[in-house]
């Protein structure tokens, strides 16, 4: 008898061939033969032999082809003489076919074949707070493949490592939940669109988790409702012809708001419209339906408001495209008493990032032709591309 059995699949690349004999045999008249057949990529270590482990590079992902390629080892014999292990000199390599033939004294007394497992998709990434101290402990999670994990102490975390064959994380699309639920008190929590390419080593970019101010209340909100205001009154908001969607689609829900500068927010801006800073939203993921009216107070600058352009009277409201993941302007907001009021309808997608940004002072006709109506937020934002 032999393991892996014959036409086996998801067989460990590391895996030692088995023979089992029904009586003791004499290894120098045992001939194992290991023939490999792949076309398609699997690691390979290219390090030499002896290589110390701070210069050494380690197993690498290469695209190779083999047809039959035999495949070197030793032998190891029991002591009853019974059992054999083939040990190869290399890994196999992954989704490789292998045909293993069995003669003894001259005698072929058998072949068999089997699959390896399919190459693993890795996921690596790292997170840290808004000022790049890496965080621990932190809950990230792919709630559509059914994985959770922890960061270490140096806040990596990473997904598809020894996990058994068979089980491995397909390519595609899907959410990646940082801190879900504000499981890790003191901090928020972040919703990313990740990428996998399968069978590949995904490394994600450093994502920061912005530490919660323990002096800002969490406030209870719902759809439909009037006038709410924010961070000491900095933010106000209008949602009373608006529709909320919290976590498990509820309408309502505790929410809290940040000011934090721009070098902060770690989120894509469009180009050409990077605000000075933004009102940032914990827990992360309401999304919004329908008309928002949004009204903030100015900050001031060193004490008072002579940074503002004598001819700006217009700005962009920002907020945030969670299809995107992008800030980029959502409508248009006048100035008028050290405020920013919120002209017309504001296309407000999610309640993550409210802000505003200053543009060119040449603009300013084409602001107030799209506060006037003669011209559309998307009409402007082409104009602004250009």
């Amino acid at each position: 008898s032999h393991q892996p059995l014959n036409n086996a699949e998801n067989i460990e690349p590391n895996q030692p061939i088995e023979l089992n004999f029904n009586k003791a045999i004499d290894p120098a008249k045992l001939q194992v033969r290991i023939y490999e057949t792949l076309h398609g990529k699997t690691y390979l270590n290219r390090d030499p032999s002896g290589s110390d482990f701070i210069d050494a590079a380690g197993y690498q992902l290469e695209e190779v082809n083999r047809d039959r390629e035999q495949i070197n080892g030793n032998i190891s014999v029991l002591p009853d003489g019974k059992l054999v292990a083939f040990y190869p000199a290399r890994q196999f390599g992954y989704h490789a076919e292998l045909y293993v033939d069995v003669i003894y004294d001259g005698e072929e007394l058998g072949h068999f074949n089997f699959r390896i497992r399919k190459l693993p998709t890795l996921v690596i990434g790292g997170i840290a707070d808004q000022f790049g101290q890496p965080l621990g402990g932190i809950t990230v999670s792919l709630p559509e493949l059914g994985r959770t994990t922890t960061t270490n102490n140096d806040g990596g975390f990473a997904f598809g490592f020894q996990e058994p064959a068979g089980n491995e994380i397909a390519g595609g699309r899907y959410k990646l939940h940082v801190n879900p639920g504000l499981e890790t008190p003191g901090y928020g929590n972040l919703v990313r669109t990740i990428n996998l390419q399968e069978g590949s080593s995904n490394e994600l970019t450093l994502m920061r988790l912005a530490e919660l101010h323990p002096g800002v209340a969490f406030q209870l909100i719902s759809s439909r409702q009037a006038d709410t205001s924010f961070a000491g009154d900095g933010l106000k908001m209008d949602l009373s012809n608006a529709e909320l969607q919290f976590n498990r689609g509820r309408s309502s829900g505790e929410i809290q708001y940040q000011f934090m500068p721009y070098d902060q927010l770690a989120t894509q801006v469009l180009p050409g419209t990077a605000p000075q800073w933004m009102f940032v939203a914990q827990p992360r993921g309401v999304t919004v339906e329908g008309k928002v009216g949004i009204r903030m107070t100015v900050p001031k600058l060193d004490g008072d408001y002579t940074y503002i352009p004598d001819t700006t009277r217009y700005v962009l409201i920002m907020g945030y495209n969670p299809e995107r993941e992008l800030i980029e302007p959502v409508g248009i907001g006048e100035i008028e008493n050290n405020q920013v009021t919120s002209i017309g309808k504001v296309e407000l997608k999610s309640l993550d990032f409210i802000g505003y940004a200053w543009v060119h002072p040449e603009m300013q006709p084409r602001f107030k032709a799209v506060a006037d109506g003669e011209l559309s937020l998307q009409q402007l934002l082409g104009e602004l591309q250009k």
